[in-house]
This record gives C-alpha cells, structure tokens and sequence, in this order.
C-alpha cells in the first residue's frame, strides 16, 4: 500500500486507487497448439476472468473480444474473433475455451503467434500471450501419404 501512496504521490488515496484497480477487467489467458494437417493449426484458448466484478462498475456484464496475431497482423482463422462474457460475480474463475482454426496458406509456420484479448468497454483493457512455434513438427502433406485399400470385410451382425 505504502508503494502505490508514493507512486501515485497521496498515500491517502492509495486504498481508493487499489480499491478501483482490482476491479479493472482482466483476465488469464493461456493457449495450447496442436497440428491438424500440414496446413491447419488448432489453437485451444483458455480464457479466465480475473478481477472484482462490482455491479456499479460492470452493471450487466463485460466482455473480452479474442483474437490471433502473428507479427502484429491478425491471423487467416476459419473462426475470426470470439467473444467471452462475464455476466456476473459467478463467472470470475470460470475459464472460457476456444478453439481457433489456422489456416496456414503457404505451409509455412510463423516464428510466434499471439493470442489476444481486448475489453469490449474499458480503454486499455487488454493482454496478448505469446506462444513459440518454432519446434512445432507439422504433419506432411496427404498427397504424399499413401492411402490404404478398403479390405472386403463382411458386415457384422447387429
């Protein structure tokens, strides 16, 4: 307490400036990467409100828009953004998943992607999670998989 009287230069409002700091919106992210085919990534987003829900402050709810980039540019999703609600007290803790599709049109892997999240009220309410792609092994290409032939398999009986 006695750091943020100093920085905010009143230690007589330091109770208040924490007070409305704890109930600014945030929230934990984390995200898990997994090859679909040599050219689609699922990415699966963990998305954890973290903040006092105050009605006074939030009234109906708030919302956190999510969103991949890689190098600053949002992403081709076969999905686009997403939208978490927080409707209530009960919702703080309670994570929200979502699974993103990449479409990776040239078949290359961007070095870093980047998931992140934007309050859809509050100004500067937003965090970004970077996720290292540089050792993830893509699967190769099904046109130089071979198939296998169907076997002439009798039907079970049911």
């Amino acid at each position: 307490m006695d750091e943020l009287g100093r920085s905010s230069r009143n230690h007589r409002a330091a109770s208040l400036v924490r007070h409305n700091l704890a109930r600014l919106p945030k929230a934990q992210i984390a995200a898990r990467v997994q090859p679909v085919s040599s050219t689609v990534l699922k990415v699966t987003v963990t998305v954890t409100p973290d903040f006092l829900f105050d009605g006074k402050c939030h009234s109906s709810g708030e919302s956190f828009w999510v969103w991949l980039e890689a190098d600053g540019v949002p992403l081709g999703m076969l999905g686009g953004s997403e939208q978490v609600w927080v409707r209530g007290p009960g919702d703080i803790g309670r994570p929200a998943t979502l699974d993103f599709y990449v479409d990776l049109d040239s078949g290359s892997i961007p070095g870093h992607l980047f998931v992140r999240t934007v309050s859809d009220r509050w100004l500067h309410a937003e965090q970004s999670v970077g996720v290292d792609l540089r050792g993830l092994v893509l699967p190769a290409p099904e046109d130089s998989s071979p198939h296998t032939d169907l076997l002439p398999l009798d039907p079970l009986p049911v």
